[in-house]
């Protein structure tokens, strides 16, 4: 309602709707693959280039987004491939704290609760790639890492959900 309500609506007001939709589909559908995130993902890239206050919650969202897809692959050869993937990418978003767009710089800071939930993905891809079943430990609990993963990826998105629709209810 507040998309048609506001007068002075523009482009990223529509795709802001957009990216609200696909989190809506993505919480509630009723069998959601990890790869429907990217409808959620895609949209706030673009989004948050434009608006710095995004791109702390992109950050979080793409973070979760990445992880929900590792255990598509499952083989153990592909466990560098996953750190290889996983690593830089979590390097490069949690030290690029500008954007330069136009003439503004953009800033965003990390919150406490940025730093634990990405310090918690951390140690859950630890434990899932390197611990689990080393030794015969726990290995007869083959379901652990999933499930591992995907609570953690539930809670940063059930947060970036939350983050999405207060930012754009508050401005």
């Amino acid at each position: 309602m507040k998309l048609w309500k506001k007068h002075n609506t523009c482009g990223l007001d529509f795709l802001h709707c957009l990216i609200l939709c696909g989190y809506a589909s993505f919480m509630f559908g009723w069998h959601v693959h990890e790869k429907a995130i990217m409808m959620v993902t895609m949209p706030m890239c673009l989004l948050a280039m434009e608006d710095g206050r995004l791109w702390r919650i992109f950050t979080i969202l793409s973070t979760a987004a990445h992880i929900s897809l590792f255990p598509l692959l499952f083989n153990t050869a592909e466990k560098l491939i996953k750190v290889f993937l996983f690593v830089p990418y979590i390097m490069m978003a949690l030290t690029s704290s500008t954007l330069l767009k136009g003439n503004h710089l953009l800033q965003w800071e990390l919150k406490s609760l940025d730093v634990v939930y990405t310090a918690g993905c951390v140690l859950v891809q630890i434990y899932c790639l390197f611990i689990h079943g080393v030794g015969g430990y726990l290995s007869y609990l083959e379901f652990l890492p999933l499930l591992f993963t995907s609570v953690t990826c539930a809670l940063g998105v059930t947060w970036t959900w939350f983050l999405t629709i207060t930012l754009y209810l508050a401005t």
